[in-house]
């Protein structure tokens, strides 16, 4: 509370309590209030008056930051108690001789950087606005996002929950399933609060999902009765859930009312809920009514699952597990709501890890685990940005009654047997290998059991493997990495403003200059024609797909939209629908496949690029692009030596240059995906007005017409050429943003280096120089 206070008492000291309650709202404390950079100032406070009187105060509270004489009350660096209780291993030495912390070192840092960003924000020169950019720029806020499937029941939540030392925080063992809501789970890296914010799908979604989407009548030899009994049992769920049994037989007018919602004002609203609790358990109650089904209870209690389109939790004290990691659990595709479907898809494609959970009683016979990874695999792989699969086997306790003797040697024995059958089951998954190198690690099997990591009965910790998973999140979080770059980052900004004020333009400066832009015209010149190198191959690839794709469309197109075992009614429908929805069907009923025509016809094309393409794009190694950029170099360091003068210049130099390839494979790795779906979307895209033109048939022979239409359009409009051209268009533009990103910003920081004359007037920064510098790995 008293840190809350804080926030409070200094903007009513400042006159502008009016932003209070924003505050607030952002869950400001002390702490993040005194971290609050240009760009946070200018989110938060959009009115440029309030802006500059806050940032006048501002300005002034955080001058002093780096001397522990002048900061706030108890806001030492490190305090003393803090000091002592490190762990001797982590203890290193602040600029004031305190000992602290990997993690205290960043918020000096930081702290120091604030004192520097005062003293130049109002500096009007070139040198320095490039460096307000830098500093913008400095922190990398990517999270890696472990995606976590399995059926309801294998024990996810529970695993979850015993992975964070937090045992009451996920709903677990309820009676019911878990619906299809999708729950992050991320560090609160603000306070102490347990918090979750519940993000809703709009009436209009509501509406769409609960309008009956079958014909009252069913033939008894519809093809796709099942499936429409699905949908039927689905809305049905969704009305008893949010509005009773007794409600099953109203009118959609009835239910879609903003009466029945006024204990959600937030979802009326389209905006998210917030709920937040000082424990995991109070928040868990909260929340279990926006996560989980459980229609049986008695008397009714209402249920808001069906619309949540996500959950966002937030715990604190996992920042070593969590600080730049996000848990998601991804229950399987099939929702009737489109814009749950988008989200579920975004979240695959950035999935840096995939955990399948299962049961271990049913980890070898269980087909749905197996199912989850074969349907997402493009996705996964070349369409994402996956690095490693891991099967974990739960509930590993669980031994009949005549094997409890010898519990310990049971469990293990095992727990062995089922890695090798499960191991021996992947083996078998070539279309799944084919999209990865699968490379040492790439796929590992755990055998876990929350229940003896909480009680130790028959098990050590290490034997229920829990730490085991504690430790591949800890190797994702990388927080010591994070730290460093961030802190070389601030040298490198900080040895730009300490070398340019002592510069005085050199004929050193000149030779270096032209040195460095003609290395750097080199290396741009290498990457490009290994680039090019790369875009002959697909060409070629490419052209033998477009060969081939129309020698066999024809066979393609007829497996969709003349199959010989589907006549009737049904599948009149689906192929409506499938050209109402640019050639893509989504069966509405669970665990059902989509099927998607423009998948379909570029199947063939991606036979002839899908080798080359796991080969340049790999997601879990180097791989040839990345091994080029990662060589690209400056070479800086060679020229230290003879040319002492600007050695300042040229750590800023390197600096900027490493941190510049870091961004560029991440580019890299963005751009790739929309490489890979540039086939399939280009392809929709030729196709859209055959679609619509399909679609606007109606009565007698529709059938007929819609295939004619369609066939005649794959037929005539050299669809597989242009999506050639748009793969290599695509290629082509991610050559063009690597050579222009590396000469523009590299041949600006060569400028503002050694070219920028007259920087006497910049402020001394030689203490806080000196304080970073002692920081540094």
């Amino acid at each position: 509370m008293a840190s809350t206070n804080f926030v409070r008492d200094t903007l009513t000291k400042w006159n502008l309590s009016e932003l209070i309650k924003h505050f607030e709202a952002e869950r400001m404390d002390e702490e993040s209030f005194l971290l609050l950079t240009e760009g946070d100032i200018t989110e938060l406070i959009p009115t440029m008056g309030l802006r500059l009187k806050f940032k006048k105060h501002h300005k002034e509270l955080i001058m002093p930051s780096t001397s522990m004489e002048r900061l706030p009350p108890g806001k030492r660096i490190l305090e003393e108690d803090d000091a002592k209780s490190l762990p001797k291993k982590q203890k290193c030495y602040t600029p004031s001789g305190m000992t602290a912390s990997f993690d205290s070192k960043k918020t000096t840092v930081k702290k120091i950087m604030q004192s520097v960003r005062s003293k130049i924000d109002d500096m009007p020169s070139p040198i320095l606005t490039a460096v307000l950019r830098k500093m913008d720029m400095l922190e990398n806020s990517k999270k890696v996002i472990v995606g976590v499937f399995g059926r309801s029941g294998a024990g996810k939540s529970s695993l979850i929950n015993t992975i964070l030392n937090e045992p009451k925080l996920l709903p677990s063992g309820c009676q019911g399933s878990c619906t299809s809501v999708m729950i992050q789970v991320k560090a609160n890296m603000i306070d102490h609060h347990y918090t979750a914010e519940i993000e809703f799908i709009t009436m209009q979604d509501l509406k769409h999902d609960l309008l009956p989407q079958f014909h009252s009548s069913v033939e008894e030899d519809d093809e796709d009765k099942k499936d429409y009994k699905a949908i039927y049992h689905d809305v049905k769920e969704k009305i008893k859930a949010l509005f009773g049994r007794d409600c099953c037989g109203k009118g959609i007018e009835d239910l879609i009312n903003h009466k029945n919602f006024m204990e959600i004002p937030e979802f009326q609203k389209e905006c998210s809920k917030v709920v937040q609790c000082d424990t995991a358990e109070e928040l868990s109650e909260k929340i279990t009514s926006f996560t989980r089904s459980d229609n049986q209870s008695v008397p009714f209690k209402r249920q808001y699952w069906p619309l949540v389109k996500c959950l966002t939790i937030r715990v604190p004290n996992c920042k070593e597990l969590l600080e730049h990691v996000v848990l998601v659990d991804l229950p399987g595709s099939g929702d009737c709501n489109k814009s749950k479907n988008e989200m579920w898809k975004s979240f695959l494609g950035k999935c840096s890890a995939v955990w399948i959970v299962s049961d271990i009683s049913r980890a070898k016979t269980e087909f749905e685990p197996w199912e989850i990874l074969d349907s997402t695999v493009s996705r996964l792989g070349p369409g994402g940005e996956c690095r490693s699969i891991s099967f974990i086997c739960t509930k590993t306790d669980i031994i009949d009654d005549n094997q409890k003797d010898d519990p310990h040697t049971i469990i293990l024995t095992r727990n062995a047997i089922t890695k090798e059958n499960v191991r021996e089951i992947f083996n078998t998954k070539e279309e799944v290998k084919k999209h990865f190198s699968c490379g040492e690690g790439f796929f590992r099997v755990f055998t876990v059991s929350s229940k003896e990591y909480r009680n130790r009965s028959n098990l050590k910790d290490e034997e229920t493997e829990i730490p085991k998973l504690q430790e591949f999140l800890r190797n994702l979080n990388d927080h010591h990495t994070r730290t460093s770059d961030y802190i070389s980052g601030a040298h490198g900004i900080l040895s730009l403003i300490q070398g340019a004020k002592k510069s005085d333009m050199t004929n050193s400066n000149e030779e270096v200059c032209k040195v460095l832009e003609q290395r750097l015209k080199n290396e741009i010149q290498t990457l490009d024609k290994f680039m090019e190198k790369i875009q002959k191959k697909f060409n070629q690839l490419l052209s033998e797909g477009v060969n081939k794709s129309n020698e066999t469309w024809e066979e393609l197109i007829n497996k969709v939209i003349n199959p010989s075992e589907t006549t009737g009614s049904a599948y009149h429908r689906r192929l409506k629908s499938l050209c109402e929805n640019d050639g893509i069907f989504k069966p509405k009923g669970k665990n059902t496949k989509e099927i998607n025509i423009n998948e379909i016809l570029a199947s063939t094309m991606r036979h002839y690029t899908d080798k080359e393409f796991t080969n340049c794009f790999p997601n879990d190694n180097i791989g040839p692009i990345r091994a080029q950029i990662l060589k690209f170099t400056l070479d800086t360091n060679s020229l230290v030596k003879d040319h002492q003068n600007v050695s300042l210049h040229l750590t800023f130099l390197e600096t900027e240059e490493n941190k510049l390839k870091t961004k560029l494979i991440c580019d890299l790795l963005d751009e790739k995906k929309k490489i890979y779906g540039s086939l399939s979307e280009n392809i929709k895209t030729s196709m859209h007005i055959s679609y619509a033109r399909a679609a606007e048939n109606t009565g007698k022979g529709t059938l007929k017409r819609m295939k004619d239409e369609l066939r005649q359009h794959v037929q005539t409009e050299n669809i597989f050429q242009k999506a050639k051209d748009a793969m290599l268009a695509s290629l082509n533009k991610l050559k063009k943003h690597i050579l222009s990103e590396l000469e523009r910003e590299l041949q600006q920081s060569i400028e503002i280096s050694l070219k920028t004359p007259n920087s006497t007037f910049l402020p001394d920064i030689t203490e806080d120089y000196i304080n970073i510098k002692k920081l540094m790995p």
